[in-house]
């Protein structure tokens, strides 16, 4: 039998912009998506759970911002597992089955900001015109760390 391809939707959380990036586990390569203003709950709600439905995403990866030192919770790390505690609950309410099944996962996202500052940098482009995408390859970065991790 042939295991089946998971599309992940990766997400770079951050209180004023979202960034989005997509994927499949069997390719394992990330794609920088969208940016969105982040305008409240219900607004991200109804772009994930729009974006889940048409790609068929069946891994909703959660770039989790920990502490430097350690892996301990910081206070927007703790937000951002609230936020999505709250999408995971209004998805398995929904009448679909790939938001009823979507697997939330939180990953390490250190340092992914800093990566993406990189890559614009080195790519050559003007910086203030990509500074709009840097939460894309943010969440670009935070899901080719998390397709390499999965091959090791």
């Amino acid at each position: 039998m042939v295991n089946p391809i998971n599309r992940v939707l990766a997400v770079d959380y951050g209180l004023k912009r979202i960034g989005f990036a997509v994927g499949n586990d069997k390719e394992k390569i990330a794609f920088p998506g969208e940016v969105i203003k982040n305008s409240g709950f219900e607004l991200v709600y109804s772009y994930i759970k729009n974006f889940v439905i048409k790609w068929e995403i069946s891994i909703l990866l959660v770039g989790l911002p920990l502490n430097m030192e350690s892996n301990v919770d910081s206070k927007i790390s703790i937000k951002v597992k609230d936020f999505f505690a709250l999408i995971d609950d209004k998805a398995k309410k929904e009448d679909n089955e790939w938001l009823q099944n979507l697997k939330i996962i939180f990953f390490d996202e250190r340092l992914s900001t800093f990566e993406a500052d990189k890559k614009i940098l080195e790519s050559g482009t003007n910086y203030k015109f990509d500074k709009s995408n840097q939460d894309a390859i943010a969440a670009q970065v935070i899901l080719q760390r998390f397709f390499d991790n999965q091959s090791n």
